[in-house]
């Protein structure tokens, strides 16, 4: 009880009684609720939320002591300390010049063979190392996909597309076939380029495509269209969570949960819970946040202002006035009423919905592949063959690492992972199969990597 009534409130009681004008704790509101209690007063919306409350107050103690045994167990010296902020805190100014080797031109300045030798005769040292280094050289075999790939993949989607017009379910479809269904509406100046001269033709319901689209063919669909508000008017209740903390979203959904309970009942007003629990400004004037114009409007017109995203299509395009709704930002979670809206302009908004296919080499397209580097690795078995063989095919390179050390897993030019890792083994000997190369000895392994945009 000392958390919830006494003179050891629990922070979660502080944050939810807090008098907006005075920052402190609403007493009388507090006590009110002990008496309620005391006596089994309390309906059963707010016996509910009580007891829901009670079991966050207890999880926030048993985080709280275990932040202090953690806490109390991180020990550091005085001396260590003094000596900490001593760097930290230490300044010195000096003056400097500086020249970027960028501003001298190469006709200024003559290096011959001698300067390098000398050079590398007194930076000895310097460049020395005590670890064996070894240097590859190597073909990158690129898998892309082929016209023939390219057209069967194109035919795929325009099957797609005569689904994608007759399906009510967009959500789930595009979902399934690597798409996207906005929550807000654009206006004609928003609408991809793409589209900008082709939407207003399309009927609700039309699909247009196929189009490319970074690597994909795409496909566009006339969800809805609707007028949009010039301003909308607002009120919500703010439970503050940071979003990379979800024991704290996961709370605050259910504390707003609890005060939409409480509000749909008819036990509670808005504007009072509002005051009681919101945990921004606005909780001063019973949640309420005014007229806005819609955020990409406002930033359009290069102003600043406007609710950030989830928040802003909710009050504009999904909210009906009147009823309640719970969004979360990156603020926390919002229990929101659209009070009012307001028409100017009587602008047109299109929600789209979008479905794509990556375009991406075919399995025929990559045994091809495959098959001609097995081709080059059985009949080249040496450098200076590959060498040969890539002065005869423009389409093939030679690419040359960096000195490589043994216990290295990157190679220049190539993402690494366990293939890097294994060219490396082999390059030293240590792969028991394959024994110790010579310079100049081509590796009979292939070695594959996953594509990092489509993963194949």
């Amino acid at each position: 009880m000392d958390l919830e009534f006494g003179n050891n409130l629990s922070p979660i009681i502080t944050s939810r009684f807090i008098d907006q004008g005075t920052g402190q704790v609403n007493r009388e509101l507090l006590n009110s609720y002990k008496s309620a209690i005391e006596n089994g007063q309390l309906d059963p919306q707010t016996r509910q939320f009580w007891a829901h409350q009670e079991k966050e107050i207890v999880q926030q103690r048993l985080s709280d002591k275990i932040t202090n045994i953690a806490t109390k167990g991180l020990y550091v010296p005085t001396w260590m300390a003094e000596m900490i902020g001593n760097d930290q805190n230490q300044k010195l100014d000096f003056a400097y010049v500086q020249v970027p080797f960028d501003n001298v031109a190469n006709t200024e300045v003559s290096v011959s063979d001698a300067d390098y030798a000398a050079y590398l005769k007194a930076h000895a040292g310097e460049l020395e190392t005590k670890e064996e280094l070894r240097t590859l050289e190597y073909i990158v075999f690129d898998v892309v996909p082929t016209s023939a790939d390219s057209a069967a993949i194109r035919t795929r989607l325009d099957s797609l597309m005569v689904t994608f017009a007759r399906t009510d379910d967009d959500s789930t479809f595009v979902q399934d076939h690597y798409g996207s269904l906005e929550a807000a509406y654009l206006r004609d100046a928003q609408l991809p380029t793409t589209l900008k001269d082709t939407a207003a033709s399309l009927a609700v319901g039309e699909v247009y495509g196929p189009y490319v689209e970074n690597g994909f063919y795409r496909a566009a669909k006339i969800v809805d269209r609707m007028i949009i508000p010039d301003s909308v008017k607002s009120r919500h209740i703010l439970i503050r969570a940071n979003p990379g903390n979800q024991v704290e979203v996961n709370q605050a959904f259910r504390t707003i949960d609890s005060l939409k309970t409480l509000i749909e009942a008819g036990t509670h007003r808005f504007d009072s819970l509002a005051a009681s629990f919101g945990q921004d400004g606005t909780a001063a004037n019973g949640g309420d946040l005014g007229f806005v114009a819609e955020a990409s409007e406002i930033q359009r017109q290069g102003q600043q202002g406007g609710m950030v995203k989830p928040f802003n299509d909710l009050i504009f395009f999904t909210a009906e006035p009147g009823k309640l709704y719970v969004v979360g930002t990156q603020f926390g979670v919002h229990l929101v009423e659209v009070t009012d809206r307001k028409y100017i302009n009587n602008a047109q908004g299109t929600r789209l919905a979008f479905i794509g296919v990556p375009i991406e080499p075919s399995n025929e397209t990559r045994q091809d592949v495959e098959n001609d580097a097995l081709d080059i690795s059985e009949s080249y078995t040496t450098l200076d063959g590959l060498e040969q063989l890539v002065a005869e095919r423009t389409d093939l390179s030679l690419e040359t690492s960096r000195g490589l050390a043994r216990n290295d897993f990157q190679v220049t030019g190539l993402d690494g992972s366990q293939a890097t890792r294994d060219m490396i083994r082999w390059a030293f000997g240590d792969d028991p199969n394959l024994g110790d190369p010579s310079v100049g000895e081509v590796s009979p392994e292939l070695y594959s990597f996953q594509d990092q945009t489509f993963f194949f």
